[in-house]
């Protein structure tokens, strides 16, 4: 059996299209480079071609390099994700150890790396709730954690003797939630195509031209959670839509969101992410007659 293609860490390369314009400034008179909707350093394997110009790849590669880095550096050290700057089984982490209330700083490789989730839980997308609007994202003050795998005690123990050791895990919630705005944004034009979505406000959000990224991105209380425990990471497109039964369906728009899931084989949190509405829904799917 190919293991890669039966691993939920499995990297298969699946080319979703080819824009031919930036998806983000809409530009095509430019260079224009691939773009991973899921982000490389997640093992995303979905790819748009010619769908960011350099300009706009700097903006989103800034804060997915900031989210990799330091909200989720110890699950891609432990399972050894992919990096473009080498791999990430040769890599070490700082982390501090406190003997005899002295501190000092040690490094210790990947594979003896703890692997620990914490996630944060945003309020509702205030489109969803009419909130009123606030800079930002509000979380609620929760987090989701889980420790898939401790540090090998024993062997530190045995290298650096008895003491504390802490883990350091830090992130920015407004560059979380534009990752997270950026996959779905990603997935959209995939499924609809960029010239049939109507931005309502997400782009600028994602590339941090407005400070409003909780408008269009959060958690919606669910007693059930679509994400399957067998793949690494999710997602569940949802379409809001309504029309007179005699009006043309040429006509009809809907309302597009998408619930995003990752590491969703660890039960993770379901983000949702209104995308924006999606023009002639009539030819993209079947509608009730």
């Amino acid at each position: 059996m190919n293991r890669e293609s039966s691993s939920p860490f499995g990297t298969t390369r699946t080319v979703l299209g080819t824009v031919g314009k930036c998806i983000y400034c809409k530009r095509s008179d430019v260079l224009l480079s691939e773009e991973h909707i899921i982000p490389f350093g997640l093992n995303g394997n979905q790819v748009l071609l010619e769908a960011s110009c350099s300009e706009c790849s700097k903006i989103t590669s800034a804060f997915e390099g900031d989210v990799l880095g330091r909200a989720f550096i110890l699950p891609r050290l432990g399972f050894n994700m992919r990096s473009r700057h080498g791999k990430n089984k040769d890599k070490k982490i700082t982390v501090s150890l406190e003997q005899n209330s002295n501190i000092s700083y040690i490094e210790i490789p990947a594979e003896d790396c703890p692997i620990l989730f914490m996630m944060p839980i945003f309020m509702p997308p205030e489109i969803l709730d009419n909130r009123p609007p606030q800079p930002g994202i509000q979380g609620t003050g929760s987090f989701y954690s889980n420790e898939i795998r401790g540090v090998p005690k024993e062997k530190l123990r045995e290298k650096f003797g008895p003491g504390k050791i802490a883990v350091n895990i830090s992130y920015n919630p407004n560059n979380f939630a534009r990752m997270l705005a950026k996959i779905a944004y990603g997935f959209a034009v995939a499924h609809f195509g960029i010239d049939d979505i109507v931005d309502l406000g997400l782009v600028s959000s994602i590339l941090g031209k407005t400070d409003n990224i909780g408008k269009w991105v959060g958690v919606v209380d669910s007693d059930e959670k679509f994400a399957p425990k067998t793949v690494l990471h999710s997602w569940q497109l949802g379409i809001q839509f309504s029309y007179e039964i005699d009006a043309p369906k040429e006509t009809v728009t809907g309302r597009l969101s998408y619930k995003i899931s990752l590491f969703s084989m660890f039960d993770t949190p379901e983000y949702t992410i209104v995308v924006g509405d999606v023009k002639n829904l009539a030819s993209k799917i079947s509608l009730p007659v």
